[in-house]
């Protein structure tokens, strides 16, 4: 086993899937031995310093700022693996984007490529991620750098969720949901005509929204006709979204380059769930969902009423996709398929220790993956 140090950005959604899922995944199949230091943790490097004893390989993610650029250059002092983890273009975040304050600024433009300069290795969560990356960085069609890791679900995080309380008074009204952040206000307005016109038809018809409501929604859907529950920290999401209940899911993503290195997740969180669900046809979405089996894409207000409505007309249909999507994505989007893509690209950048054919070989005592129930090839997002 290795020892990894996660300096997590947060424990919320981003801090979740692409540090503790990855760390349960590898713990699991005893790959690596894990420990925490969330960013506001660091204070200062003799803290980061006390932290790093015994530490092969340190993954940083979105950890940017002077005080990181100090700690990566001792890690290679100290024979310490640096890894830098990201999954947005953080090259290019949009002016529209609550956090484009800070990575705009020309100072973290600069210390941001000059710290993935310094690292090992660069983990990222899609294919368009990695060619954003590359392009940016101006390193052409050299791949050897950095390695895809894509999100995705443990059953200690989702598994309990899945038999869940729903909320009592469920059955009075059928439900579309969004569950989002503030920073999704521009993608929600491609999907509200289709929304308005269904709510017109279907009296018994809510929306209803988790973590915000869209700045779009207010003035053109009535207040009477969509519910709102607050936001939760993670370890209580997955089994806020199954008692709130969506009897259908949306994902509504503008097409930007942006989105475009997006991952999955929302699709991913309704389908664990096994809630059907409409999203965008953009990259994250069109290349996890086939239409009409384990999801439905949508991209004009017209595609968008088009898929919505057989959904909101008949249980039958809902039952049916939603526990095809479910199946899907706990057989092709679970840690067994990804728990090794994640071994590979941390065990093989320690340094100089096992490498991950020792540990595969058994030269190392470590437990395998399981192997995925029908599909061993992973999905190419």
């Amino acid at each position: 086993m290795i020892n990894v140090l996660w300096l997590t950005s947060d424990k919320l959604g981003c801090g979740t899937y692409r540090c503790y899922m990855p760390a349960l995944s590898l713990q699991d199949a005893k790959v690596t031995d894990n420990s925490f230091l969330f960013h506001d943790q660091c204070t200062d490097m003799d803290k980061i310093k006390e932290e790093l004893d015994g530490i092969d390989v340190v993954v940083f993610q979105r950890a940017v700022g002077t005080l990181f650029i100090d700690a990566m250059k001792y890690c290679k002092t100290q024979g310490i693996a640096t890894v830098f983890e990201m999954d947005d273009n953080l090259f290019d975040v949009p002016r529209h984007n609550p956090a484009a304050w800070f990575w705009r600024r020309k100072a973290v433009q600069r210390m941001l490529r000059q710290q993935i300069e310094l690292v090992d290795r660069v983990i990222v969560s899609t294919k368009p991620l990695r060619a954003t990356v590359l392009a940016a960085m101006g390193w052409g069609s050299d791949e050897t750098k950095i390695r895809v890791c894509m999100n995705h679900l443990h059953p200690a995080v989702w598994g309990k969720a899945v038999w869940g309380q729903v909320l009592p008074y469920h059955n009075q009204h059928l439900t579309i949901g969004w569950q989002g952040s503030t920073t999704h206000d521009t993608d929600f307005k491609q999907a509200l005509p289709a929304l308005r016109l269904l709510l017109n038809e279907n009296p018994n018809l809510l929306l209803r929204f988790l973590g915000c409501v869209p700045l779009s929604v207010k003035g053109i859907i009535p207040e009477d006709r969509f519910q709102w529950t607050r936001g939760v920290q993670m370890e209580m999401y997955p089994s806020t979204l199954r008692f709130v209940n969506f009897d259908i899911g949306i994902a509504p993503v503008t097409d930007s380059e942006f989105n475009r290195s997006k991952s999955n997740i929302k699709w991913l969180e309704y389908s664990a769930l096994a809630i059907p669900s409409v999203c965008s046809r953009v990259y994250p979405y069109e290349r996890s969902i086939t239409d009409g089996e384990n999801g439905f894409l949508a991209s004009t207000a017209d595609e968008w009423y088009a898929k919505l409505n057989p959904l909101v007309q008949s249980a039958e249909l809902r039952k049916r996709i939603g526990a095809q999507a479910q199946a899907h994505v706990w057989r092709e989007w679970s840690y067994e398929t990804f728990g090794p893509r994640w071994a590979d690209a941390l065990v093989s950048v320690a340094k100089p220790r096992a490498t991950l054919d020792q540990l595969i070989t058994g030269e190392v005592p470590c437990a395998s993956f399981p192997t995925p129930a029908v599909n061993p090839n992973p999905p190419t997002s």
